[in-house]
């Protein structure tokens, strides 16, 4: 009798021991499976990036991504990092060749974030101090730009703006203006700071394309230098009431995220020119097949 519990004590044992193995094996299969599928969505938008359009037009100023590997310092790729620097990968880089931040208070750095827009790293910036900037000024006036942002809503909307992104002007050109865009319940805000005695253009977008907090977007402005300044959500116009941007333009130091953006920014492009509705389709469409943000055809 005490034979037979023995040999069926020792079969349970087996069993159990096959079904732990089995169950250790199915989920490093799967984890696997899904870090595979990782490593084969971020090939896939190196890829896009690397073929995009974006690089064979000309008046490139600045260009952020967060996919590419010339993009970040690779030991703050990790998720949870704090990033102090942020390449600029276009061809013309001359103008900047990165934006960064030597605090040593990790609350003012942006923080990298493994999978956040499709599955696809961002940027973190936390609505109280976290920002990022250029070492000079780029010293670019123009009356033309275009510009071009993937990022989410701002977490923390609650009726105020909340700027994203600007270039503060040139002391030395004190009758031109810095960029500014900003996010917020209200609509989205292009401003053009000028000095005081200049006031301040802007225009606004409609308030049916008000961005909702934690959504990711694709956000475009063209400015024709004439008396509209053009905005698109997700590659449809949104323009609303505003002022104008027949003024001329200064691309001075750059600050991306500043200290009142909660959110994720993946992808930003500038260009100091106006571009045609072509190009500016051409590279909506790379970046709604990228960043996986269906836009208006």
């Amino acid at each position: 009798m005490n034979r037979k519990l023995s040999i069926k004590s020792a079969f349970s044992l087996l069993e159990l021991s096959l079904t732990i193995l089995i169950v250790g094996l199915l989920t490093a299969a799967f984890l696997g499976g899904a870090g595979i599928a990782g490593d084969a969505k971020m090939r896939y938008a190196r890829n896009l990036t690397d073929n995009s359009p974006v690089a064979t037009m000309s008046g490139l100023v600045m260009w952020l991504d967060t996919t590419s590997e010339r993009s970040f310092i690779a030991s703050e790729t990790k998720d949870g990092s704090s990033v102090s620097r942020w390449n600029n990968i276009s061809p013309e880089a001359s103008f900047l060749n990165y934006l960064g931040n030597n605090s040593a208070t990790l609350s003012e750095h942006p923080i990298y974030k493994e999978s956040c827009i499709n599955g696809l790293p961002c940027l973190y910036f936390n609505g109280t101090a976290a920002k990022i900037f250029s070492p000079k000024s780029l010293g670019i006036r123009t009356k033309y730009m275009s510009a071009f942002f993937v990022f989410t809503g701002a977490e923390n909307s609650n009726g105020s703006s909340y700027q994203i992104f600007n270039s503060d002007k040139n002391a030395a050109w004190d009758v031109n203006s810095g960029v500014f865009i900003f996010t917020g319940t209200a609509g989205q805000n292009f401003f053009y700071n000028m000095p005081a005695n200049y006031g301040v253009q802007y225009n606004i977008c409609n308030d049916a394309a008000k961005l909702a907090a934690n959504k990711p977007y694709i956000y475009s402005v063209r400015d024709d230098y004439s008396n509209s300044i053009f905005h698109y959500v997700n590659g449809a116009l949104a323009n609303g009431t505003g002022g104008n941007g027949s003024i001329a333009k200064s691309f001075g130091t750059i600050e991306v995220g500043s200290a009142s953006y909660k959110g994720n920014i993946g992808e930003i492009i500038l260009f100091s020119r106006l571009l045609t509705m072509s190009e500016k389709g051409a590279i909506e469409q790379y970046l709604s097949k990228k960043w996986g943000i269906t836009t208006a055809p």
